[in-house]
C-alpha cells in the first residue's frame, strides 16, 4: 500500500483524504487482508467493451 501511496503522491494525485488519513485508514483495516488466503481479481468497470476470460472462454465481450 505504501508503494501505491508514493506513486500516487509523486503524480501528484489529490484524493478526498490527506496520504497521512489514507495511511491511518489503511493501518486499522489492515487485519482485514490477512483473511485474505487467495487473491482475486475485483473489477469495478464492468461495460461491454471490457472482458473476461476463463478457461479459454470469452465473458462479457458479446
Amino acid at each position: 500500500m505504501e508503494a501505491l501511496l508514493a506513486d500516487g503522491a509523486r503524480k501528484n494525485v489529490v484524493y478526498d483524504f490527506s496520504y497521512d488519513e489514507l495511511r491511518a485508514i489503511i493501518r486499522r483495516h489492515a487485519p482485514a487482508l490477512a483473511e485474505v488466503t487467495t487473491p482475486c481479481l475485483v473489477h469495478w468497470d464492468a461495460w461491454n467493451l471490457n472482458f473476461f476470460v476463463k478457461e479459454g472462454q470469452d465473458y462479457g465481450a458479446d
